[in-house]
């Protein structure tokens, strides 16, 4: 019977050793497999991370260089520009050596003039250079100049050409531009026009305005033509409206010539509609002694500024550029030309030394440096900071005493005004 039990047992303890062994193996495979998948696990976690990093990386690299992108945008843009322009203006230059050989002025500019669509320049020298449409000959330089091309049906003038007057000994002292003429003035006192002469503006028609002889009127005129007077007179100012022309003589007397339909000759509508050559405008119903010192044209209305610093006016006023108000018609009881009523006229720091016309407004500077305007003002032009207009002289309240800031030169444009100021005003 013992043998037979430790048989069993000796045959069972075998057996259990053998599974415990098995398990064992198993449980280390278990052990190895974790261990293994822990390691494939932490590998795959690095290479993402990784991955991630890198990505990270990219990113920020991809920043970079975009913001550096968007900072060059702006040098990228503005060479592009660049090349743009220059590549214009190498067209342009080819354009200019073929039609306008260039021309260097030969003394430097003292004064400018500036019409619709034309321009012309006058030099220390005495010389007059133009450019800009010639297509009513306003420039004054012919047909046959090498810098003349035809744009649009337009007669374009690229660059600054002389204008030539036979008599080159005579220095010219003074130009003007209207719409589409212009005047020049020489230093013995003779006037030259050129340009569109439809109304007359170039005042080259001698005949007598009361004479009824019919005579062959000039449309236009390529070449500085001289202005023949009635009478001897020395001019030395002249001054172009929008197609009216006026000059002021040295002994003070103001003439003038062209279109006349709104009075802006200072002559009466009624009786002349253009005037064909220059007549002395009349100031004897304002009992005037004083000769005139100053002359300025607008687009269809005058200014002129007399010794005691009275002003009149004479010509188109529905926007109140004349500065006579609402209450006077102009061209009433017969009268042409009016006296301006300039507030506060009797203090001595408010006598007018200075005047000029824009195309439908009008101002004028006061020995003591303030500045008036009146007329059209649609565009702020009077400097009121409105767009108002205003029929009476109202002083601009950024300019005199109050402010600390002078006006010491005044110039006025189509729908704008320039002024050159001062911090003292000059005793």
């Amino acid at each position: 019977m013992g043998n037979g039990t430790i048989s069993q047992d000796s045959t069972s303890v075998p057996y259990f050793i053998g599974e415990l062994n098995t398990k064992s193996k198993q449980i280390e495979q278990i052990e190895h497999i974790e261990q293994e998948t822990k390691k494939t696990t932490t590998s795959k976690n690095k290479r993402r991370q990784q991955a991630i990093e890198r990505q990270k990386e990219k990113n920020a690299k991809n920043k970079a260089n975009k913001i550096e992108i968007m900072e060059d945008k702006g040098e990228i843009q503005q060479l592009v520009e660049k090349m743009i322009i220059t590549k214009k203006l190498l067209k342009w230059r080819r354009r200019s050596e073929i039609f306008a050989p260039s021309i260097r002025l030969t003394s430097r500019v003292q004064k400018i003039s500036c019409g619709w669509d034309h321009t012309i320049v006058l030099t220390v020298s005495g010389q007059a250079y133009g450019w800009g449409s010639n297509s009513k000959g306003q420039l004054g330089i012919g047909n046959g100049i090498g810098n003349v091309f035809i744009q649009k049906n337009e007669t374009i003038v690229s660059m600054p050409t002389r204008i030539q007057i036979d008599d080159q000994d005579i220095a010219i002292i003074g130009v003007s531009t209207g719409r589409a003429h212009s005047l020049l003035l020489r230093g013995d006192g003779s006037v030259y026009g050129c340009g569109d002469n439809k109304y007359n503006q170039l005042g080259l028609n001698t005949k007598n305005i009361n004479n009824n002889e019919q005579t062959t009127m000039l449309e236009m005129v390529t070449t500085p033509g001289r202005i023949e007077w009635t009478s001897s007179q020395t001019v030395i100012e002249i001054c172009c409206g929008w197609q009216f022309s006026a000059a002021r003589t040295h002994s003070g007397q103001v003439f003038t010539w062209g279109d006349n339909r709104k009075g802006q000759c200072g002559h009466m509508i009624k009786l002349l509609k253009t005037i064909p050559h220059p007549v002395a405008v009349n100031f004897g119903c304002h009992n005037s002694t004083s000769s005139i010192v100053r002359i300025a044209c607008g687009w269809s209305h005058m200014l002129a500024l007399d010794k005691s610093g009275a002003i009149f006016s004479w010509g188109r006023s529905d926007m109140g550029q004349l500065g006579i108000g609402e209450s006077m018609l102009p061209q009433q009881d017969g009268i042409a030309v009016f006296k301006i009523t300039m507030p506060n006229a009797h203090k001595r720091e408010n006598k007018i030394v200075q005047i000029s016309c824009g195309s439908e407004h009008s101002m004028a500077v006061t020995s003591g440096g303030d500045l008036y305007s009146w007329g059209w003002g649609e565009h702020g032009n009077l400097g009121h900071g409105t767009t108002t207009n205003q029929m009476v002289p109202t002083r601009v309240t950024k300019f005199g005493a109050e402010s600390g800031c002078y006006v010491k030169d005044i110039r006025s444009g189509g729908a704008s005004v320039f002024a050159r100021v001062s911090r003292t005003v000059e005793k």
